[in-house]
């Protein structure tokens, strides 16, 4: 939030330039979208801030109370594994609006006015910066959050442990 607000300050100093050499429209689009990511990252705290507080606080001196414990825990490792979803497919598709958004505001005159252009060296370095941007977005939504892996790896060593005690089961047999 504080970087948005120093980009809005900075629109100020900026002088007024014509077309896509104006900044400022850039500079007031930036603030805005860092704000706003700073309320959401405030406002929207990560599942396991809280489910994390909710099971070390759970007693585990008796038996019932670790078997209540570890089934709290293996809910909680669902739900923080679908607000990673959430937040990764959520996250990446607002980052790829944001990137591609970004891109109509500097060429705002060229798009919408049907302004000349004549494309530039840093036309393409601007063009190149969105182009990565957005490919990045996209592997990100493609790949799986920490807490997806998280719940993945627990259930893998489930498994692991399930599998070892049938096998040891079947040999005393």
């Amino acid at each position: 939030m504080s970087a948005g607000a120093a980009l809005a300050l900075s629109s100020f100093i900026v002088p007024t330039g014509s077309g896509s050499s104006d900044l400022r429209p850039w500079l007031y689009s930036t603030a805005g979208v860092l704000g706003a990511q700073g309320l959401v990252n405030l406002l929207w705290a990560p599942a396991r801030e809280h489910l994390s507080r909710e099971y070390v606080a759970m007693p585990q001196t008796s038996s019932a109370g670790r078997r209540a414990r570890i089934r709290f825990g293996e809910e909680a490792l669902e739900q923080m594994a679908a607000d990673g979803t959430r937040r990764r497919i959520l996250g990446g598709l607002a980052n790829v609006g944001v990137s591609v958004g970004f891109l109509g505001i500097l060429y705002r005159n060229e798009i919408f006015n049907g302004a000349t252009w004549t494309p530039s060296f840093v036309d393409a370095i601007v063009l190149s910066y969105g182009a990565v941007t957005v490919v990045m977005n996209v592997v990100q939504m493609l790949t799986s959050s920490e807490d997806e892996r998280l719940r993945d790896a627990y259930w893998q060593q489930v498994r692991m442990v399930r599998a070892e005690r049938s096998r040891a089961t079947l040999r005393t047999e």
